[in-house]
């Protein structure tokens, strides 16, 4: 029964299954593509060849790689191996690529960020929940392999992604409304965003910008948005930032030196729209990925979908790809770690796999 609870708040992590599956009832959604909107992509997914890792149902929490061959992970349950009791953490572990091996380690929780110099791990207010429940939560930090260290004064504190460092929510500017900075990595300077609805001061000037540590402006930026500092991600194969506002959103790169640009959403999501699904979207060396999750009903247009620079959508994977673990893409932007589920994401029969996808080796045209 525990298990089946998993899957379920595993495929609907990102949106409310029920409200979804009667909203697209109101809209009069077909279950499948349309054949109109089977011309706005081209499903490759049969042809791509993914690796397969071990089982390892994920647990909540992200995915990262460590470095070109492991990757890291929080896990409820190693089949044959395994498996938590209720009120047992899950445990962090590593899964080698080359050798398709799973190596546990001492850190127990949900693996909430990764970078080489630090990693959170939460200890859930509920075992075996996902996430991340602010002060109710006891968050440790620390490099991998050390003894980690309570994090202390984390309310109303987010997670950058990209350092694992602890990012206030709100601070004020003077002369200016409420705004958030976000420090980027060491001599990038930082992002100022503003909260709530308030977009602009009085005069009109952007309340986005680019600024460097000692707070002179490089650049005022375009509304990017709100966004979770969760999903602004550092590309490091172009050293450029990418804010992640889902499928239907226009998706933003910006460079430290200021330049920046915007990215509209493929038709495809846009045909579908909202009451179809939602999703994240990331970027590997070869274009954009938008990792689509549907309705339970709509499962049938899931998958993850890539965008080359030649503009043509392509679905290189028909699969649920839930969120967490989601997306993982490593250092050189060319290799993608997900769990996948092939077909209907609440037939608990099929299992969570691990894979692993270069996607830089198949020639996708991008």
């Amino acid at each position: 029964m525990r298990q089946r609870l998993l899957v379920a708040l595993l495929a609907c992590s990102l949106i409310s299954c029920a409200g979804g599956q009667q909203e697209s009832a109101r809209a009069g959604r077909p279950l499948d593509f349309t054949p109109e909107e089977r011309t706005l992509f081209v499903d490759v997914s049969l042809e791509m060849n993914r690796i397969s890792l071990p089982l390892a149902f994920p647990a909540g929490g992200i995915a990262a790689w460590m470095d070109s061959d492991r990757v890291i992970y929080s896990t409820v349950e190693i089949p044959g191996v395994w498996k938590a009791q209720p009120g047992e953490l899950p445990k962090v572990i590593l899964l080698r690529i080359s050798t398709r091996t799973i190596e546990e380690t001492p850190y127990r929780g949900n693996l909430l960020c990764y970078s080489p110099g630090r990693m959170i791990i939460s200890a859930p207010f509920k075992p075996n929940a996902g996430g991340h429940d602010g002060p109710r939560e006891r968050l440790v930090a620390g490099r991998f392999g050390s003894t980690l260290e309570a994090l202390p004064d984390i309310e109303n504190k987010k997670i950058i992604s990209f350092s694992c460092d602890l990012n206030p929510i709100v601070s004020t500017d003077r002369g200016m409304d409420h705004t958030t900075r976000i420090s980027l990595l060491p001599g990038h300077g930082y992002l100022r965003v503003p909260r709530g609805t308030m977009l602009a001061q009085s005069d009109g000037v952007p309340l986005y910008g680019l600024y460097e540590n000692d707070s002179s402006k490089v650049m005022a930026l375009p509304d990017l948005g709100f966004f979770m500092l969760t999903r602004l991600t550092y590309l490091r194969w172009i050293d450029a930032y990418l804010v992640d506002r889902g499928p239907q959103e226009v998706t933003r790169v910006v460079w430290p030196d200021g330049r920046h640009t915007a990215i509209p959403p493929p038709a495809l999501f846009s045909s579908l729209g909202p009451t179809a699904g939602g999703g994240y979207t990331t970027a590997t060396r070869d274009g954009l990925l938008w990792n689509f999750v549907a309705w339970r009903a709509l499962w049938r247009v899931q998958g993850l979908y890539l965008q080359g620079k030649s503009g043509v959508l392509r679905r290189i994977d028909d699969a649920s790809v839930p969120h967490p673990p989601g997306v993982a893409v490593s250092e050189d932007g060319c290799r993608i770690f997900y769990v996948r589920r092939a077909g209907d994401p609440f037939n608990a029969r099929l299992p969570l796999r691990p894979t692993v996808l270069n996607v830089c080796k198949e020639k996708l045209g991008g």
